[in-house]
């Protein structure tokens, strides 16, 4: 048995053995202000290897006993053999970004917010003369990231496609988070992606990649190669013009590679159009996901089960003059060019 209360013990008056049971028997040091002459308290080991002290006089309560022996409770107990668990400061989260979910019309629907340590939440604009923000989504519907951007780009491609007979249609791409969304903007390639992460992908949202050129750019891991194929699944079900996975950009690059991190690798003060260019040749070398995908009896193209989503249309105020109705164009006409 450890001896770790040897000390406490040294500190006690007229200290014996106890008589009849494993224990001692001292004068209390509370008691009549310590000049007690019968011995009054006793002491024992408890079953957790801890020293017990009682007074039998005047009922001191333990800590009033170490105080008057000018010890502390710790030093009753053994010292714990574990090793003591590290102690972690709880720390605040930080936000250091907002991604806004706008809808088509402009109307800003819900904020998705990243948090330092790493974190996601969302939160939606309050009522007039209430907070500024209110957690959660509150009942609004999930939409693409960029909808308003990404509407007016398709319709510049329709535009595009029906005054020019030979014109070939931009690809747009998809990926992981709104980072990479973000940057490939910035090189002016259209992208979009969901507000869930890997994993996520709404299933009404290939309706709006009707006949369009899409380009999926997972991450370089499971989570990100399976996200890809929900995707790619989704687009193609909904009739997608052409659906292709790009993997060749995280050739030989660590777990976890994402679009920005491609985007990084390059030297300062290469151009952007250069850029532009070599992620565009990927995919030369990135096979067809799907073909011809296979529906359900009593459905067409484009067409999947249930009321299509309005997903509205974006302002079209110098589109000049267009000719015949783009809506009934097909879109998937040049696709397998790139």
């Amino acid at each position: 048995m450890s001896d770790h209360y040897l000390p406490v013990l040294r500190r006690l008056r007229g200290l014996k053995p106890a008589a009849g049971w494993r224990g001692w028997r001292a004068c209390c040091p509370v008691h009549k202000g310590g000049r007690e002459r019968r011995p009054s308290l006793s002491a024992w080991v408890g079953r957790n290897g801890g020293l017990l002290l009682r007074c039998h006089s005047c009922r001191a309560s333990i800590g009033e006993i170490c105080q008057a022996l000018g010890v502390t409770l710790g030093d009753l107990f053994p010292p714990d053999s574990r090793p003591a668990r590290p102690w972690k400061p709880r720390v605040k989260p930080v936000i250091v970004a907002t991604y806004d979910y706008v809808a088509a019309d402009g109307e800003l629907l819900y904020q998705k917010v990243r948090y330092q340590p790493k974190s996601f939440g969302f939160r939606h604009p309050g009522p007039a003369g209430g907070p500024e923000w209110l957690s959660g989504l509150g009942g609004r519907p999930h939409v693409p990231y960029r909808l308003p951007e990404l509407l007016a780009w398709f319709a510049e491609q329709d535009r595009r496609q029906a005054a020019w007979k030979d014109y070939r249609p931009g690809w747009c791409w998809i990926t992981e988070g709104e980072k990479d969304c973000d940057a490939l903007w910035a090189l002016g390639l259209a992208a979009t992606t969901s507000d869930g992460g890997a994993g996520c992908w709404p299933e009404d949202f290939g309706e709006l990649f009707v006949g369009r050129k899409v380009a999926i750019v997972p991450d370089n891991d499971e989570p990100g190669r399976k996200h890809a194929q929900l995707v790619a699944g989704n687009l193609a079900w909904h009739g997608a013009g052409a659906v292709r996975v790009v993997k060749s950009l995280h050739a030989g690059a660590f777990v976890g590679h994402d679009v920005s991190d491609w985007l990084a690798s390059w030297p300062r003060g290469v151009k952007p159009d250069f850029i532009r260019e070599a992620l565009l040749k990927h995919l030369v070398y990135t096979r067809p996901t799907w073909g011809t995908p296979k529906r359900k009896e009593g459905t067409t193209d484009g067409e999947a089960d249930g009321e299509p989503r309005n997903w509205g249309e974006a302002p079209d105020e110098d589109a000049g003059e267009v000719r015949g109705d783009a809506a009934d164009r097909p879109h998937a006409e040049g696709a397998a060019r790139v």
